[in-house]
């Protein structure tokens, strides 16, 4: 699992970016820490935004 900060290096966008994209649709999170509200990403949605 990756950590917003994480994805959104490898994929080359903003953390600020990857919430717009939840925001409309375009991408969610594996997992949402009900917690804290970080938001962690797998491997299927690394290879969804470089594709």
């Amino acid at each position: 699992m990756l950590t917003i900060g994480e994805f959104s290096k490898l994929c080359q966008v903003s953390t600020k970016t990857l919430r717009y994209y939840e925001e409309i649709g375009l991408i969610f999170p594996s997992q949402i820490n009900s917690e804290n509200g970080y938001r962690y990403y797998d491997i299927l949605q690394l290879k969804i935004m470089l594709f």
